[in-house]
């Protein structure tokens, strides 16, 4: 059995917390990444889970892995900057807000 999370760097995050006037969009749109990286954690956990191991390569299928979840969520983050314009795309983000609101509620 695994344990799986997502850790969050928020050193990395463009929302300054110490800020008088905070741009909660941008607080938004931060979010949907930490969202993205917990249902890829998800993700990683329930493949893990779901697969069949073998002695002698265990360490090799892991790492196989994580190594493609891994290439997925970069690829779903770069998306995500991508069509929301770093939340600068307000109809974007809104959609996007949606599908990672329906995306967490059914795992």
């Amino acid at each position: 059995k695994f344990n799986v999370k997502a850790v969050i760097d928020t050193s990395k995050s463009y929302f300054n917390f110490n800020l008088k006037n905070k741009d909660y969009k941008l607080l938004n749109h931060e979010q949907g990444h930490a969202d993205i990286a917990t249902i890829y954690a998800l993700k990683l956990k329930n493949q893990f889970d779901k697969t069949k191991y073998f002695k002698a390569s265990f360490h090799d299928q892991i790492k196989q892995i994580y190594a493609e979840i891994n290439r997925q969520v970069g690829e779903q983050q770069k998306l995500y900057d991508v069509e929301t314009n770093h939340e600068l795309n307000a109809l974007e983000q809104e959609r996007w807000d949606l599908i990672l609101k329906k995306e967490l509620n059914l795992n």
